[in-house]
């Protein structure tokens, strides 16, 4: 009787695992030339997205592999609307800090390292005002000035890319 409830127990264990795999598929991680093209389908939605690290003179962006294209990552806090999420702000966290500051800029520009990340978070795509104030738009028409950022929720997980 033992052996038949131990049985039992391993196979509910399988059954959530193979539940937890496939939360993971139905949630898949986007290139950030993907989003970029494909930008009115995933606005103001929360994506996981796999980019390099590049420290631009405003701030951390998350480029595509090739260099380009690339938007802002930017603080749940230092955006308007605010988010319905906080920023997960765990050892991965503490590390894209550290390492985006560290190899975003020194080390990529002596070519030494590369910084990848992938990252949750929500992408939006706005519009600047002439009074400064960033209005967030779902399908903006074709020849506007659109900006593209991503609001970071979480960081899932962080790749150095050693040159030389």
């Amino acid at each position: 009787m033992n052996k038949f409830r131990f049985l039992i127990v391993l196979f509910t264990l399988a059954v959530s695992a193979c539940k937890a795999d496939k939360s993971v598929e139905t949630n898949p991680v986007l290139t950030v030339d993907h989003l970029i093209n494909s930008s009115s389908n995933y606005a103001s939605k929360i994506v996981t997205v796999r980019g390099e690290i590049v420290m631009d003179y405003h701030g951390p962006t998350l480029c595509d592999e090739s260099g380009s294209p690339c938007f802002f990552v930017v603080l749940p806090e230092r955006v308007f609307p605010n988010p319905e999420f906080v920023l997960d702000k765990d050892h991965a966290y503490e590390e894209y800090l550290r390492l985006s500051l560290e190899i975003g800029s020194i080390q990529r520009t002596l070519g030494k390292a590369q910084l990848f990340a992938t990252l949750r978070g929500r992408f939006d795509n706005y519009d600047l005002l002439p009074n400064g104030k960033e209005v967030i738009v779902q399908n903006p028409p074709k020849g506007s000035l659109v900006r593209r950022r991503f609001v970071l929720q979480k960081v899932v997980k962080l790749d150095v890319r050693r040159l030389n």
